[in-house]
């Protein structure tokens, strides 16, 4: 089995480093600062659950790295900041809660309904 995480140390932090700069490099991504590099290793911290390790998804990371650019970019800014990676995590979070969200207040509105009458068999439905 494959771990998805990886110790925080310094060689990891290193490869945190080198795969964000080749990223920023190989999509012409805005520059991040410092405070941005830092942010991203506690996204992978918090991520893996345990402050001791960073998370493996890299696809994850790369996507965190691009929309931040995005909004770096958008509001006029040339290097990515602190403030850009933690207002991104938090946008990525509200439109992931948004379907359960939308869900909760579509039963709560009386729009969906569940049965809860019956009984259920588990007869081959063939």
């Amino acid at each position: 089995m494959f771990d998805a995480s990886i110790p925080v140390d310094a060689l990891n932090l290193t490869r945190y480093t080198d795969y964000r700069q080749w990223l920023v490099d190989s999509e012409k991504l805005r520059a991040l600062a410092p405070s941005a590099f830092a942010a991203i290793a506690e996204y992978g911290a918090r991520a893996a659950g345990r402050r001791d390790r960073l998370i493996t998804r890299y696809s994850e990371i790369g996507d965190l790295g691009r929309e931040a650019s995005h909004l770096c970019e958008r509001e006029g800014g040339r290097t990515v900041t602190r403030e850009h990676i933690e207002r991104t995590v938090l946008m990525q979070r509200q439109r992931h809660d948004l379907a359960q969200e939308l869900t909760e207040r579509d039963y709560a509105a009386g729009y969906m309904r569940f049965s809860t009458s019956g009984e259920w068999s588990p007869r081959s439905t063939r």
